[in-house]
């Protein structure tokens, strides 16, 4: 079984610290954020591969930092390869309506897994969708059909209060 992570942002929130590091390999103790993460990964026994989903301005910050892992297999893609053409542009997701009624519902239904299996342009085109929605405030909920059924995105956690804020950094 394959697990993909989508480490493709450009951290751009944690200002200097990021600014020409990617935040998945931002080191806590003796492992990286993504270090940490597939080591618990790692514990599934059905999973052979990591494919990591990174950006061109990381991407040689990735590859080093792949290299050395043991195990599984751990490939980087950069889905912003692009034909001579130039970028593509994007299809909306559909929004999935209330029963019985016009009204959208605040779900957006991206193309199908096994469509995006065989088409780059629909794995693109969820994979922008997906990261647009993770940085908004109030988000739709995301589904992408797989074989019979749906996978839900959930919406991100909402934004911290003052409160809350300030008890981080205490």
């Amino acid at each position: 079984m394959k697990n993909i992570v989508i480490a493709a942002g450009y951290a751009t929130r944690l200002g200097e610290l990021t600014k020409n590091f990617p935040k998945p390999l931002l080191k806590i103790g003796e492992s990286t954020i993504l270090g940490r993460m597939l080591d618990d990964i790692d514990t599934i026994p059905e999973v052979d591969e990591h494919i990591i989903i990174t950006n061109h301005k990381f991407a040689s910050i990735f590859e080093e930092w792949a290299a050395g892992r043991v195990s599984p297999e751990t490939s980087l893609r950069d889905p912003s390869h692009r034909q001579a053409g130039g970028p593509l542009p994007l299809t909306r997701p559909r929004v999935a309506m209330d029963s019985g009624t016009d009204t959208p519902s605040g779900i957006l239904v991206l193309h199908s897994f096994e469509e995006c299996c065989k088409d780059k342009r629909a794995f693109a085109e969820n994979f922008h969708w997906i990261e647009t929605h993770a940085n908004m405030m109030h988000p739709d909920t995301i589904i992408e059909p797989v074989g019979e059924g749906y996978v839900q995105i959930n919406p991100p956690y909402p934004p911290a209060t003052q409160e809350e804020m300030d008890s981080f950094w205490d």
